[in-house]
């Protein structure tokens, strides 16, 4: 007897994704679970077959529905810094005025 007989038949469609992305991010903390919300919105740009797209919206929607979580976080996540100034600033680019002292 195989071990995976009393297994649901996942070929057929019948996997639960909500439940397993519920399961999935329960043990993790707020700081993975946003970089496990920057990997999916990555792997969704790229392009999947139907099942990982309804595995990586299951995870999405289990996140966004996760009570505790940082809306405004998750959109700027999705969505990404506006401008190309915004995207590649880096702390020195506003320390632009040398200081000279005074006579």
């Amino acid at each position: 007897m195989s071990k995976w007989r009393n297994q649901p038949n996942w070929d057929k469609g019948e996997r639960n994704f909500a439940a397993e992305a519920s399961n999935l991010i329960r043990p993790l903390t707020m700081s993975e679970l946003y970089s496990l919300y920057t990997v999916v919105v990555r792997e969704q740009q790229k392009s999947q077959n139907p099942t990982r797209d309804a595995e990586l919206n299951a995870v999405m929607q289990a996140i966004d529905n996760k009570s505790g979580i940082d809306k405004s976080r998750l959109l700027r996540i999705k969505g990404g810094y506006r401008s190309s100034m915004a995207a590649e600033a880096h702390p020195k680019d506003g320390n632009t005025d040398i200081h000279r002292k005074r006579v």
